[in-house]
């Protein structure tokens, strides 16, 4: 779903050509900046330094890379020898990774453009993918998702601690070690109605499927919300980390059916605003706002 794109420094050495490129990337685009090598950051601001930009220009360039690191970027942990730039972006061990670059100058690849004739259509439709519905498949779909977040948020009424869907749970955490630090802590929004079993059993199954890892230190929190206080009449399924999310048409469960899994479900990036008004709505308080019940799953 989220294409990677790898940015030469000396591509946006300008404002114009900066602010032009930056709003092409963002979560809800399904389009992201690597941020190859770790200092791809310094090296456009030394890049503009270069180039002579104003010192009013280069306080927004720097403003705008702060501000893009929460929602359009991903951390390339990708080898770079030192060097030129492209040099190391086409290297053998680097160049697959990336779907795409965009360069100063010109290259005979097809998945390279140069950023002054780049096209808008490279940027289009990435924001929605057709995914299997195996447990590995619906959480590499998230990956970009878990890199730089501990805690995600999962937004489904039937989701319940059952196999079917602590496959799915334990195959997120086990991505978000692949791609990041791994995450930490696991907050469910689900209904009582679906599964009104007493908190210690739902901790007991919890615990039976997911033992190990919260044993290792992972947390899981299982908010369960009366019906008749908030509307759960949707189809769809969010998952949310920091300011953004995917949601998920067919909900967090793998079936059991191995000709079901490989069938598969709409995956989508939502839009910021989308991620606001659900973080609004499920926020659990001191007051009585509709929670049954919080479950708090920690090991021992």
């Amino acid at each position: 779903m989220h294409a990677v794109f790898a940015v030469e420094p000396k591509a946006i050495d300008s404002w114009t050509n900066f602010r032009y490129l930056i709003e092409k990337f963002s979560f809800p685009k399904g389009v992201l900046i690597a941020r190859y090598p770790k200092t791809w950051m310094r090296l456009v601001i030394e890049a503009c330094d270069e180039n002579g930009v104003g010192e009013v220009e280069r306080l927004k360039i720097v403003e705008r890379l702060r501000e893009a690191k929460s929602n359009r970027m991903f951390n390339a942990a990708l080898p770079f020898d030192g060097g030129e730039w492209l040099d190391n972006a086409l290297s053998p061990k680097n160049v697959n990774f990336f779907d795409a670059l965009v360069i100063k100058g010109d290259h005979e690849l097809p998945h390279v453009y140069s950023i002054d004739d780049i096209y808008e259509e490279v940027f289009e439709d990435r924001r929605e993918q057709e995914v299997l519905r195996d447990a590995k498949s619906l959480a590499l779909v998230a990956r970009y998702l878990f890199v730089d977040n501990q805690e995600i948020i999962l937004i489904d009424p039937y989701l319940k601690p059952r196999r079917a869907c602590t496959n799915l749970l334990n195959a997120f955490v086990e991505e978000s070690f692949a791609q990041g630090k791994g995450i930490k802590r696991i907050v469910i929004h689900a209904a009582y109605s679906v599964d009104p079993s007493d908190m210690d059993v739902v901790v007991s199954e919890y615990k039976k499927y997911m033992g190990d890892l919260i044993d290792d230190g992972l947390t899981i929190q299982v908010n369960r919300w009366d019906n008749d206080a908030l509307d759960f009449d949707f189809h769809a399924r969010y998952l949310l980390a920091g300011e953004v999310g995917i949601r998920y048409d067919r909900g967090f469960i793998e079936p059991s059916d191995h000709d079901d899994r490989a069938k598969k479900t709409d995956v989508g990036c939502l839009e910021a605003g989308t991620v606001m008004r659900l973080l609004n709505r499920y926020q659990v308080s001191g007051e009585a706002n509709g929670i049954h019940d919080v479950i708090e799953i920690q090991g021992e």
